[in-house]
C-alpha cells in the first residue's frame, strides 16, 4: 500500500504480480474487493487492441482476422471484467473510474458503452505528461483521454483540455 493524497492506494497489475487474463486472478481480485470494500477503484485496461491507429496499420486480411480475434478475446476477458467491477462498486454504494483514450473503440463495445456515470475528457499535458522528442527536448503530450466515473467531483476536476485545443474546438 502507498499513501497518496492522504489515502491508501494499491496497484494491481503485472508489476505487482497480477495477471487479469487469468480467471483465478480475476476471482481473487473480486474476493479482495468484497473483503476490503475499497471506496474507489480506478481501472485502466490496455487500449492497444482498440486504437483506431491499429486499424489503419492492418493491410492483410489474415492480420485483420487475427486482430479481430484479439479484440474479441480482450473484450470478453478484460473489458467485461472491468464492467463487472464498475457495476459491483456502484451496487455497493462505492465509486469506480475507468480510463481509456478518447478515440479508443473500446468505448463503443457492449461492455463499456452503456455504463452509468459521468464521462469527462482531458488532455494529459494538463497533468504534466511529457515525452522526449528526437532533439532530446521534453515536450508536453496532449494525449486525449476520457474517464468514465461515478463521482461528479472527479468528472469536474479532470475536465482539463489544452488551452490551444479549446481555442481550436477539439
Amino acid at each position: 500500500f502507498r499513501s497518496s493524497f492522504g489515502m491508501e492506494t494499491q496497484v494491481f497489475g503485472f508489476e505487482t504480480g497480477w495477471n487479469f487474463s487469468l480467471k483465478s486472478h480475476q476471482r481473487a481480485f473480486m474476493d479482495l474487493l468484497a473483503e476490503e470494500l475499497p471506496n474507489e477503484v480506478l481501472m485502466s485496461p490496455t487500449c492497444a487492441p482498440w486504437s483506431p491507429m491499429q486499424n489503419a496499420n492492418i493491410k492483410h486480411e489474415r492480420k485483420c482476422q487475427q486482430f479481430e480475434q484479439l479484440r474479441e478475446w480482450h473484450h470478453r476477458v478484460h473489458l467485461k471484467f472491468c464492467r463487472r467491477i464498475y457495476l459491483e462498486q456502484l451496487s455497493e454504494g462505492r465509486h469506480a473510474h475507468l480510463e481509456q483514450p478518447t478515440p479508443a473503440l473500446s468505448w463503443r463495445t457492449s461492455a463499456l458503452k452503456d455504463l452509468p456515470g459521468h464521462r469527462t475528457r482531458f488532455h494529459q499535458c494538463q497533468y504534466g505528461c511529457v515525452c522526449q522528442d528526437n532533439d532530446g527536448l521534453w515536450r508536453p503530450v496532449r494525449k486525449d483521454t476520457t474517464i468514465l466515473t461515478s463521482k461528479t467531483a472527479v468528472a469536474q476536476a479532470m475536465n482539463l483540455l489544452c488551452p490551444g485545443a479549446v481555442l481550436k474546438g477539439t
